[in-house]
């Protein structure tokens, strides 16, 4: 049953995870900076989420940068900036992927704790 938990525990520390990274790419999606040649581009660098299995049962979620971190943007004023390659769609398909993830994992430690209920029911 412990093994059951940390699975479920390792789910929900994902979701939780993969949320905060959405949402900060959401947050920070107009906060472009200027490109010049000297110092390259100075604005967010929007992440993306990575997921690993663990030996054992479970998953840890990291996080890269995405590649190129910003799409060019013609200034008003012939000055070259970058807006941040972040996708509105894309995040909040992960934030629908992370919520369902993390009921699913809610749901395991429910069945486990009932599991283990009627486990001990039955011995005593």
């Amino acid at each position: 049953m412990a093994d059951s938990f940390s699975i479920a525990v390792s789910g929900l520390n994902a979701a939780a995870r993969t949320v905060q990274i959405s949402a900060s790419n959401i947050v920070n999606a107009r906060s472009g900076g200027v490109i010049s040649d000297r110092d390259g581009y100075q604005g967010y660098q929007p992440l993306q989420p990575t997921a690993s299995s663990v030996a054992g049962g479970g998953v840890v979620t990291g996080a890269r940068p995405v590649v190129p971190a910003y799409m060019p943007a013609p200034g008003t004023d012939g000055t070259a900036y970058g807006l941040p390659n972040s996708s509105l769609t894309t995040d909040l398909v992960q934030m629908k992927l992370a919520q369902t993830a993390y009921k699913a994992s809610a749901a395991l430690i429910r069945t486990a704790d009932e599991m283990q209920k009627t486990t001990l029911s039955v011995i005593g």
